[in-house]
């Protein structure tokens, strides 16, 4: 479901049901989820499990939609006006397309260095146990496999090690910036920039420097994230400094993060098995002090829930 709200009543003015599938099976998964948005003028792009739908704003209704078989949980969206990038989650893969032609353009991950490095102790010990070849094993890349990956889980894959969350350009440098859930399950997130044009990747935040680390704004010298499992925001300083800032919204799952300006409107789930609504909360600058809350109450049945995924400036706003 895509909504567009009115913050300044906190009101829902506009409601969109995505056609699409769910099922699940012993060898395929797919889910009704709306996970990315973004927009080039009044053509608005939704990232859902496997495809990706164009919404007309104005009519608000589907006009458009085109797939990939790289498409697997698709995560974050974001666009530079020509492209659309991507993250594909069940393959620890970034994917750009053409905005026109919606033709794959290039994949990122996962078998790339940077993606192989960083084993947790764990990890590196068992390597190290290797006669001979354990270091350089340690570092190779995973060979990818194309095919057919688009009721891919990412319980079940094979490429999956880092959860990636979201991808954002940066119209002040022309960069990607990629945000990881994890890094091989045992450490924290990292935030990865991406260069669109030669694919070099550097960290700009390592491994265990985030706690479910999602969301990407710019603000001042500052690159924000949102922590998703630890109730919190942090942000990258220009000097290269890691910041947490605890929200005091627990039990919560943080996703979803719009700089206004002047303000952070930043989304919050409930965990499961509760029956709370989700909510967004207005913030200052620096995430100390909450300026408004809607809760979003009434969106879905109750035994249902609603779960924020994404929050994005509608076109007319932007």
């Amino acid at each position: 479901m895509l909504a567009e709200i009115d913050w300044a009543r906190k009101e829902v003015i506009r409601e969109l049901r995505i056609p699409t599938a769910s099922f699940r099976s012993d060898s395929a998964f797919m889910a009704p989820l709306i996970n990315g948005v973004t927009h080039i003028g009044n053509r608005v792009f939704v990232a859902m499990w496997n495809f990706i739908a164009e919404i007309d704003y104005e009519k608000f209704a589907v006009v458009d939609a085109f797939s990939h078989p790289n498409m697997a949980d698709l995560h974050g969206m974001s666009t530079d006006g020509k492209r659309l990038f991507v993250a594909s989650t069940s393959l620890d893969a970034v994917l750009c397309f053409d905005a026109e032609s919606f033709e794959l353009i290039w994949r990122w991950g996962p078998d790339v260095p940077l993606l192989a490095g960083h084993k947790p102790a764990s990890q590196r010990a068992f390597y190290e146990s290797i006669p001979l070849f354990g270091d350089r094993l340690a570092e190779r890349p995973l060979t990818f496999v194309e095919g057919e990956h688009r009721a891919l889980h990412k319980s079940r894959s094979g490429f999956r090690r880092h959860h990636l969350n979201d991808v954002v350009w940066n119209p002040a440098d022309g960069q990607l910036y990629v945000t990881t859930s994890h890094w091989f399950e045992e450490l924290g997130g990292a935030v990865i920039r991406l260069n669109p044009e030669t694919l070099e990747a550097e960290f700009v935040a390592p491994p265990d420097s985030f706690l479910g680390t999602h969301d990407v704004q710019f603000v001042d010298d500052r690159i924000v994230v949102t922590e998703s499992r630890g109730d919190s925001a942090g942000w990258v300083t220009g000097a290269g400094e890691v910041v947490h800032q605890p929200l005091g919204q627990m039990p919560a799952f943080v996703r979803g993060l719009h700089w206004t300006g002047e303000s952070f409107l930043t989304g919050f789930t409930r965990l499961r098995e509760s029956s709370d609504p989700s909510w967004i909360v207005e913030f200052d600058r620096d995430f100390e002090r909450e300026i408004s809350r809607m809760d979003i109450s009434g969106f879905f049945p109750t035994e249902q829930g609603c779960a924020i995924h994404a929050i994005a400036p509608a076109p007319k706003s932007a």
